[in-house]
């Protein structure tokens, strides 16, 4: 039985979301983006769509320390 998944690399991921490759790896490290088996990484259409439609705050986050 074929499947019809396919499966992205980070660059491909980075192109398709208008961001760098380190930012993919850092929401791949958060958790935020794709999921780990084994060692790697595993990132598919559906969840660049689902990543995609979430809110993203453009800027640095602000600084816990301050306050």
């Amino acid at each position: 039985m074929a499947s019809n998944l396919k499966l992205r690399t980070p660059q491909e991921a980075a192109d398709k979301l208008g961001v760098s490759l380190r930012r993919v790896h850092q929401f791949l490290a958060e958790g935020r983006l794709g999921q780990r088996v084994g060692g790697v990484y595993v990132i598919t259409d559906d969840d660049l769509r689902d990543f995609s439609r979430q809110p993203r705050h453009p800027g640095r986050p602000a600084d816990k320390r301050a306050g």
